[in-house]
C-alpha cells in the first residue's frame, strides 16, 4: 500500500469528530481562504471488516400492523405530529492534502 494512503487515513483520523463539530458551531457563515500546514505523528492500525446487522424497519412495520391491525396501527401514526430536528449549516470544503 502507499504510503501516501496511510499518511491521509491519519490525517482523516487526527481530525476527531467531535472536534469538527465544535469547531462547525463556531464558526460564522461565510467563505474562508486556509493555508495550512499539518504534521502527524502516531500510529495507524486498520482492523478486519466487520459486518452490522441492522433491524429491517419495513418487515418491523409490517409484523406491528399484522399483529395490532393495519388500521388501527396507521390511526396512530397519522397522529404523530412531526418533529422538527434543528441542523447546523452544511461544511463544505475544497481542500488538498499535501503530505509534506
Amino acid at each position: 500500500m502507499e504510503a501516501n494512503t496511510i499518511q491521509t487515513l491519519a490525517i482523516a483520523k487526527a481530525i476527531k469528530e467531535d472536534a469538527f463539530k465544535a469547531a462547525s458551531k463556531a464558526t460564522e457563515i461565510g467563505k474562508y481562504d486556509i493555508d495550512v500546514t499539518v504534521r502527524v505523528v502516531g500510529t495507524v492500525t486498520k482492523g478486519a471488516d466487520e459486518t452490522h446487522y441492522k433491524p429491517d424497519q419495513t418487515a418491523i412495520m409490517a409484523a406491528i400492523r399484522l399483529a395490532f391491525g393495519a388500521s388501527k396501527v396507521d390511526a396512530v401514526i397519522a397522529s404523530v405530529a412531526p418533529v422538527a430536528i434543528p441542523a447546523s449549516g452544511k461544511v463544505t470544503s475544497k481542500l488538498q492534502v499535501d503530505v509534506i
